[in-house]
């Protein structure tokens, strides 16, 4: 599973420790230096310490470039000269921010690759939307 964090709050963390403690390997991919930057703190460190040891991949300060149709994704980091391949990936949960965003979902769709969009990337709504929806595909996993 890839999950991309564009904006570093709570729904992407969320995903990353339900979907970790299934024991499903996870690359964590994030533009941010640090993963959960915009949570409280001592909740932000209460949920990455209980995710220690588990199969994850992070890359911060790492964007999504695109999505090939075998399922692997081209990564770049902001210091790489050139993007790199990661994956392959069954599946792709993207929270990506406060304004709803579909255009990654919609062009890895096209493609027939799946996608889950959670939080406000999905549609606006408070945090408790946020939490359900991560906790809702989580589980599905």
């Amino acid at each position: 599973v890839l999950i991309l964090d564009r904006a570093g709050g709570y729904p992407g963390v969320l995903a990353l420790d339900r979907v970790s403690a299934a024991g499903v390997p996870v690359t964590f991919v994030t533009p941010i230096r640090e993963p959960g930057w915009g949570m409280e703190g001592m909740t932000r460190e209460d949920m990455l310490g209980r995710m220690v040891g588990r199969d994850i991949a992070y890359l911060p300060e790492t964007d999504l470039v695109r999505m090939a149709p075998d399922g692997t994704a081209e990564v770049q980091h902001r210091w790489a000269p050139l993007p790199e391949r990661v994956g392959p990936f069954a599946l792709i949960v993207a929270a990506a921010g406060v304004t709803p965003r579909r255009g990654l979902a919609d062009a890895l769709h096209a493609r027939g690759i799946d996608a889950v969009v959670i939080g406000d990337a999905r549609r606006a709504g408070d945090v408790y939307d946020a939490t359900l929806a991560a906790n809702e595909v989580a589980r599905s996993i």
